[in-house]
């Protein structure tokens, strides 16, 4: 008997890819069809490793405040767990020395824990916990070739054909589909063979692109004085600075250090370029800090940052009992730490339109995707407004975006001059709280104050010197 024959006494759906977006989703269609299938090109790895499916998990990752409360829902015990394996909880305010384009921030406590660690340790809990949802499965090792769609002129998809362990093409029939195959964007491939013309696609490129290297920091010890950062930001002053860097802490002692060139000033992957770049940022800071550290890894670069936003939600070909999210739908900068948390939040929509229409293929697509696009506007206009800061970014410049990237930047500038503010401004930042919150009378008021100090007489207050973070500033 066909191991994937459809029982149709019972409702199946049928995720394609499994990385955080797909798991996040599966776990979700788990509590609404009584089957649950997740088709994975990869075999995934019994450890915190990297896999091909995930190439980016090499480099810096950031999980947002409403990421992380939204996977110990999903999750029970998800924290404690990736704490158990290694994991930081750091407060950013206080363990990371932050040089932003006006000066070195603060040290204070924000008060709002930040998991800190790789992407294949994340992905492994989560997926060791995904394993334990009793009506899901995994199929690994399985290569989807195209989708089923049956109908006339009312198209439906019914399930894929995948190479599973490169075995002949195998049917997989499921009462709805999901793509979370990630920026590859293999439906789109798919839906074109059926004929089924794909969504509009809106894109902002900044040109950007990063290196990354791994390394085993110095013990304590070995530590110069003063060192009382975990961690190290520092951002560019755009337009015409165009380089970031960042060093993170993670799991057994590591680092991940990155750097990030906007523009077409990419940063290179040979060792002597990659330390010239370091010691080239604004302040020597992370060049001084690789000099007492061990390198652990190659030195891994990659271009994949463009914002990319496939509208679903107003596509007139729209076949039934089909729904995408995760990076299938929208792609942002991975330089701003939204990308893993958006995912998250996707599958929350796709929870919160089931629990309206049922498993109806045909109402609850066509709403789940208006519903993601308006959670997406937010995302989407803060990675755009950042990335249209520099001249060079290809892409069409709404006015509305153009005018907020200033704004957001003097409100930023306001929270880290002022901890008050930040504290209050910080759950929406990190999407716990509505983004009203960066346009109400206390984020104006410090954008107007951040404002105010670039001019006169509050000209000698705009910065600090960029050379090293002042050390043990409170």
């Amino acid at each position: 008997m066909d191991a994937f024959a459809s029982d149709r006494t019972k409702r199946r759906a049928l995720v394609i890819g499994g990385s955080i977006a797909g798991m996040c989703a599966a776990r979700i269609l788990s509590r609404h069809y009584d089957e649950v299938i997740i088709v994975e090109r990869d075999r995934y790895p019994d450890s915190a490793a990297h896999r091909p499916g995930v190439p980016q998990s090499r480099y810096v990752h950031g999980l947002l405040g409403r990421g992380q409360r939204e996977l110990e829902r999903l999750f029970p015990g998800f924290e404690r767990t990736v704490v158990d394996r290694g994991a930081l909880l750091l407060d950013v305010g206080h363990d990371f020395a932050w040089l932003h384009p006006w000066g070195w921030s603060h040290r204070a406590e924000w008060g709002m824990p930040t998991i800190l660690c790789s992407r294949s340790l994340l992905e492994w809990t989560i997926r060791d916990r995904v394993k334990t949802t009793p009506n899901l499965k995994i199929v690994e090792d399985a290569r989807v070739e195209e989708l089923i769609v049956e109908g006339g002129r009312r198209r439906r998809v019914t399930g894929v054909r995948a190479r599973i362990s490169g075995h002949e093409l195998q049917s997989i029939f499921a009462d709805l589909v999901v793509d979370a195959s990630g920026r590859t964007r293999k439906a789109r491939s798919w839906l074109e063979r059926c004929g089924i013309a794909p969504p509009d696609e809106e894109v902002v490129d900044p040109l950007a692109g990063y290196a990354c290297r791994t390394y085993r920091a110095p013990p304590p010890e070995k530590r110069p004085p003063g060192w009382w950062w975990r961690g190290i930001f520092i951002d560019p002053v755009p337009p015409h600075g165009r380089r970031l860097g960042v060093l993170l802490p993670i799991e057994d002692e590591q680092w991940l250090v990155g750097v990030v060139g906007f523009n077409g000033d990419y940063p290179p992957t040979d060792e002597a370029g990659y330390l010239e770049w370091l010691h080239g940022l604004r302040s020597p800071a992370l060049g001084e800090a690789v000099r007492h550290a061990e390198p652990l890894s190659a030195i891994h670069g990659s271009r994949s940052t463009v914002n990319s936003f496939c509208h679903f939600e107003r596509w007139p070909d729209r076949p039934d009992h089909f729904v995408a999210l995760g990076d299938s739908v929208c792609t942002l900068n991975p330089v701003y730490g939204q990308g893993m948390t958006v995912a998250i939040l996707s599958a929350l929509e796709l929870d919160a339109s089931l629990r309206a229409t049922g498993a109806d293929g045909v109402k609850m697509p066509e709403r789940f995707h208006r519903r993601l696009a308006r959670f997406l506007q937010l995302p989407w206009s803060m990675a755009v407004s950042k990335d249209l800061a520099w001249p060079g970014t290809l892409g069409k410049r709404p006015i509305a975006t153009t005018l907020m990237g200033p704004y957001l930047d003097a409100v930023v500038e306001g929270m880290f001059r002022d901890v008050h503010l930040a504290r209050k401004l910080l759950p929406a930042a990190h999407l716990l709280a509505s983004p009203v919150r960066f346009f109400g009378p206390s984020a104006a008021l410090g954008a107007l104050k951040s404002t105010a100090r670039r001019f006169p007489p509050f000209q000698g207050r705009v910065a600090s010197e960029p050379g090293v973070p002042p050390f043990g500033a409170e």
